[in-house]
């Protein structure tokens, strides 16, 4: 037992201090939580605004193309945005910094056949600042940029969730 424990102590030491991004314990973005003055740098270099989309509510699903999870969500956001028109999807993704290929991101949502906007995390800037700790995330913010929904993996942020916050942010406003 005693020669375990340095052993299980290393290896967590070792996972934690490996991660590339800033290792995040749980999302810290919370409902209330404001993000109308957010920007985020597009797929091709332009400046998104959150401020740009007041009056509408907007998804923002942090996503990689290795995620298997993100490929069911994605299929699934794709009806939301038939379902529910005046809603924004944003996309932001999340491969690592080296491994981020233009290319391939647009070939994946090519595929997909969405229309969403798309983003990136350069340097992990919102993984760290959100505390994202798995893919996707799925934020969903009221017409005013609030957070309404902030959950991680889609197997915990279920279309139910995402179908019932939409569903009641796109009848009541933004209440």
């Amino acid at each position: 037992m005693r020669k375990i424990i340095p052993v299980v102590i290393f290896l967590a030491a070792f996972s934690l201090f490996s991660q590339k991004a800033t290792l995040s314990w749980g999302l810290t973005l919370k409902e209330g939580d404001n993000l109308r003055d957010l920007s985020l740098k597009g797929l091709g270099g332009e400046e998104i605004h959150l401020a740009s989309f007041d009056g509408k509510v907007v998804i923002l699903t942090f996503w990689s193309t290795w995620c298997s999870r993100c490929r069911e969500e994605m299929s699934f956001l794709k009806k939301i945005s038939r379902s529910f028109g005046d809603v924004e999807i944003i996309a932001v993704n999340q491969e690592a910094e080296e491994d981020i290929n233009i290319d391939e991101i647009r070939n994946f949502l090519e595929e997909m056949g969405g229309n969403f906007h798309v983003a990136l995390d350069e340097g992990y800037r919102l993984w760290d600042r959100f505390g994202i700790n798995a893919l996707p995330t799925t934020v969903i913010l009221d017409e005013r940029g609030t957070v309404r929904f902030a959950e991680s993996n889609f197997y915990f942020a279920s279309p139910e969730k995402i179908e019932e916050t939409l569903t009641k942010l796109c009848k009541t406003g933004n209440s």
